[in-house]
């Protein structure tokens, strides 16, 4: 089964799941998990709206206009700060030293031992309790990727990797195709960076998807029925 046949099967179970929140009828998964083959990108998605988030993400700047394409979002600018500013620009939370670099520092720790279990790169921080709305740093963004990690094993003649991402939220349409696509990119980025560094071919590649709750909001089903029918 492909990525694309996977994430669509997990949108059908989600239609038929109702959960009665504050927000009305909400399709929610809670402790939801789930593993896609780590070598494939997902297909299903909007290639010039990636390529932008992508390439807004490098840039590490938390202000969503400085990339147009991400300032014409409207899900960013309703989460943003009245100046624009926003928390969760992915990249700034890798690679930033503002962040503690937490790419290079799993890179180190699994450049020293390759079966290391410390090649853990952290998103979130303490402070986002009282940040993700102070209309400073945004106004209604709590960073929904807590942590990734990545664990490398040798199992029957193949060296195999693992790349665990673990959500506090996870919106199935909106979040989690594009979300796929930047943590597909950091596992190819980190599997190119470990081959070369220990000489060895690593094999296989699983995303391990965590998320304490995946869900579709009533209003985008309309949406997802039509993608799926397609």
């Amino acid at each position: 089964m492909t990525n694309d046949d996977f994430y669509k099967n997990i949108l059908r179970d989600l239609i038929h799941s109702k959960y009665e929140s504050d927000n009305g009828c909400e399709h929610e998964r809670l402790g939801f998990a789930a593993i896609f083959d780590g070598l494939q990108p997902l297909t299903c998605v909007n290639e010039e709206y990636v390529k932008a988030e992508l390439a807004w993400y490098q840039s590490m700047n938390c202000d969503i206009n400085s990339n147009p394409r991400i300032a014409k979002n409207s899900i960013w600018r309703r989460i943003a700060s009245d100046t624009g500013r926003v928390n969760s620009n992915y990249g700034w939370c890798l690679y930033s030293p503002e962040n503690k670099s937490q790419y290079k520092h799993a890179l180190e720790a699994i450049t020293n031992d390759l079966f290391t279990k410390h090649c853990v790169m952290i998103y979130s921080r303490p402070s986002i309790n009282s940040e993700w709305n102070d209309n400073i740093h945004a106004k209604s963004d709590m960073i929904c990727t807590i942590y990734t990690s990545v664990n490398v094993r040798y199992k029957a003649g193949a060296y195999c990797l693992v790349y665990d991402v673990h959500m506090r939220s996870c919106d199935a349409w909106y979040g989690l195709r594009n979300d796929f696509m930047w943590h597909h990119k950091v596992l190819m980025d980190m599997k190119a960076e470990i081959e070369k560094t220990h000489r060895i071919k690593i094999e296989r590649c699983d995303i391990v998807w965590f998320a304490d709750s995946l869900h579709l909001y009533d209003w985008e089903l309309d949406t997802v029925k039509k993608f799926l029918e397609a």
